[in-house]
């Protein structure tokens, strides 16, 4: 048995990235399937599908994610669907951006005489 290694990188495409672990999960001389993560992360469309893949093919065949730069962002994501991360000492993971976006009703609420109030538990972090 060998291990398919597949390079996580910066500039990845997430198409080559797909045939290339369903290639390995296929293969039969597949026993172990391994990503190398040096990537700074950034936006790619798919990446949430790919890390379902990974994390639904862990009932297949083991899945490890090794960091041996990177592994910030969309990588992380799919890092976190291998069944085990080793990290490297000099290693960098996180930065799972969030991004909201809200509107401001507050003129409206106060025009019709209405505030609206916010209630926290003590136990929340602030």
């Amino acid at each position: 048995m060998t291990t398919a290694v597949i390079s996580v990188r910066t500039d990845a495409d997430l198409r080559r990235l797909g045939q290339e672990f369903a290639t390995a999960l296929q293969g039969s001389r597949v026993g172990a399937i391994l990503f190398d993560f040096d990537c700074d992360g950034g936006d790619r469309v798919g990446w949430s599908e790919l890390a379902s893949m990974v994390y639904q093919a862990r009932a297949v065949k083991p899945t490890f994610g090794f960091v041996s730069g990177g592994c910030v962002g969309w990588p992380l994501w799919l890092a976190a669907a291998c069944s085990r991360v080793v990290i490297s000492p000099t290693g960098i993971i996180g930065g799972l951006g969030v991004m909201e976006s809200v509107s401001d009703d507050s003129m409206q609420l106060a025009a019709q005489g209405r505030r609206r109030i916010t209630i926290v538990s003590r136990q929340t972090p602030r």
